[in-house]
């Protein structure tokens, strides 16, 4: 019945994409009773109005560039709103890793920054394009997150400051 539940939470939430079941089934045993982390109206319209490819709290994206989906994940359990990713492996397991978990807040969201899309790097003060399928934690009252897949395997998680943050941090 929970699972039901769930499953008719992300549909609502996440329109034509919904967990695979392997996934649903593997985040209801870690996190028993999740669901999916709610967002403020104005932050979903603005998905919709740009026409995101995915919600703000649900990014399905090829993260390790393996050429298979993965899926990250904003969500509540037991009171904490906690962003994850699942990973696939080309034999059809799932991996999960916990990237975040922080105070409930309707401000935050995902975002997704695509393989080859130009970006610039604050510290260094130099452009770049991202090497692999890179997952934004985006909140109002802190600096964003970044989390992208190692080589080597798991997620790097580094600041995304802006160039103002990084002013008043000297």
């Amino acid at each position: 019945m929970r699972l039901c539940v769930i499953f008719l939470a992300l549909a609502t939430l996440a329109g034509a994409d919904t967990l695979p079941d392997p996934v649903s089934r593997l985040v209801e045993a870690r996190y028993p009773g999740w669901r999916p982390a709610a967002v403020v109206p104005h932050i979903t319209e603005w998905f919709r109005e740009y026409r995101f490819r995915f919600e703000p709290n649900l990014v399905r994206a090829d993260f390790n560039n393996d050429n298979q989906d993965d899926w990250a994940i904003l969500l509540i359990a037991g009171g904490r709103q906690v962003a994850i990713a699942a990973i696939s492996s080309p034999k059809g397991s799932w991996r999960l890793f916990e990237l975040a978990s922080d105070t409930p807040d309707p401000f935050t969201y995902l975002l997704l920054y695509a393989r080859g899309e130009p970006d610039f790097d604050f510290r260094t003060l130099k452009k770049f394009r991202h090497r692999a399928n890179s997952l934004g934690l985006m909140h109002f009252r802190s600096t964003p997150l970044q989390f992208t897949w190692k080589r080597t395997g798991g997620f790097e998680r580094a600041l995304s400051l802006s160039d103002e943050e990084l002013e008043n941090q000297e």
